[in-house]
């Protein structure tokens, strides 16, 4: 299927729309159909030699991935306790109606996989620690973790928070190496994602694309200088949840990856299908996803890294259960419908426009729908 087959005239002027709209200074969106890049647009400037994206949230699925390839190689289970890879987390308290009590439950690594760990997403004391002690690694940080009392029982609530985090740090022991490292070694590498990294090294930094942020009191975005992300409390700290560094083309590789059930474009498989089918299977409860699907334009879970569809859109009917989708803080968004090898991947570099996530992301991906729909015709 060739790219004029599809008219996404509708989808294109939208896009450009958006920098009147909302003031996205620039973005990028690419549609993969039937193993095709079937739209490939971009509005805004281009940037001679900057490509690199903070991609923040959108590091969590290459996580889960990551830790699902460690359970495969038998060096991780889902039921392990987090003690075994860190001791520290071995006698955790909880906040209660009764104040704070030792936690009944030991946390696993499949309640931080599912964000049932107990955390929230509360930064300041690691941000604090990390400007006292610049040199301070993902271990230290997550050790600091260990010393706050949870907010609920691990396993028995959700909450978006550092789950990930902490789970980068138990991965770094049950691999023997840093968090990076072992990404580099079992999905950047092998999937030619030559620019993806965890390190915000002087080098990093120069490819960096300009970094924005919405701005309250003049209701516009403003440059951030020099680029950061807050996610990254140290030089040494990589952050599971939030802390890969890439360009478009790099995450787009993955992206295709996990379109095509788990094989790259270069034949490397990144998973089993049994293990695309844990990242994918229902973990909360009934409770759970109706506090969720509050905050949430349609009914889905949260998996591992993910949200999943539970029922078709009702707007757009094409869009089955089963489909599933992310976001990063600064406006990045992936949709993945495996069952119609289908996988739109949106990136904007700027942080808080909430009308980028509320509505942008789902009318990006409802115009796809209905640009193909019109071409079955």
């Amino acid at each position: 299927m060739s790219m004029t087959k599809i008219d996404f005239t509708k989808l294109e002027t939208y896009l450009k729309s958006l920098q009147k709209k909302y003031d996205v200074p620039f973005c990028g969106c690419k549609v993969l159909y039937k193993g095709q890049v079937v739209f490939d647009g971009w509005t805004g400037p281009r940037y001679e030699d900057k490509h690199l994206y903070f991609i923040y949230s959108m590091s969590k699925l290459v996580t889960s991935v990551a830790a699902m390839k460690l359970v495969e190689q038998g060096k991780l289970s889902m039921e392990d306790e987090v003690s075994k890879y860190l001791p520290e987390y071995k006698d955790l308290t909880v906040k209660t109606e009764d104040g704070i009590v030792p936690a009944k439950k030991k946390m696993t690594v499949l309640d931080l996989l599912s964000m049932q760990g107990g955390y929230d997403y509360e930064m300041a004391d690691l941000i604090e620690a990390g400007r006292r002690n610049p040199k301070m690694t993902t271990r230290d940080m997550i050790k600091l973790l260990a010393e706050r009392p949870l907010n609920f029982e691990p396993g028995e609530g959700y909450a978006y928070s550092l789950c990930y985090d902490v789970l980068g740090a138990v991965m770094e022991v049950a691999s023997g190496m840093s968090l990076g490292e072992y990404m580099k070694q079992e999905i950047f590498t092998p999937l030619e994602m030559h620019s993806a990294t965890m390190k915000v090294t002087e080098e990093v930094r120069k490819h960096l694309l300009p970094h924005y942020s919405f701005d309250a009191e003049s209701g516009t975005v403003k440059e951030i200088l020099p680029p950061d992300n807050y996610f990254i409390f140290t030089p040494e700290y990589e952050s599971g949840g939030a802390g890969i560094i890439a360009s478009f083309e790099d995450y787009f590789k993955f992206f295709a990856a996990m379109v095509n059930g788990g094989i790259a474009a270069n034949g490397y498989r990144l998973l089993k299908k049994e293990s695309m089918d844990e990242i994918l299977k229902r973990r909360m409860t009934d409770k759970m996803i109706r506090e969720y699907v509050r905050g949430v334009p349609w009914e889905c879970h949260y998996a591992f890294g993910v949200r999943v569809l539970m029922e078709p859109v009702k707007r757009m009917k094409s869009i089955v259960a089963g489909s599933f989708e992310l976001s990063g803080a600064a406006g990045s968004y992936a949709h993945f419908d495996m069952e119609n090898e289908l996988g739109i991947l949106y990136f904007q570099h700027a942080l808080g426009i909430e009308p980028i996530p509320e509505i942008a992301h789902h009318d990006i991906r409802d115009m796809v729908y209905e640009a193909i729909e019109k071409n079955k015709k």
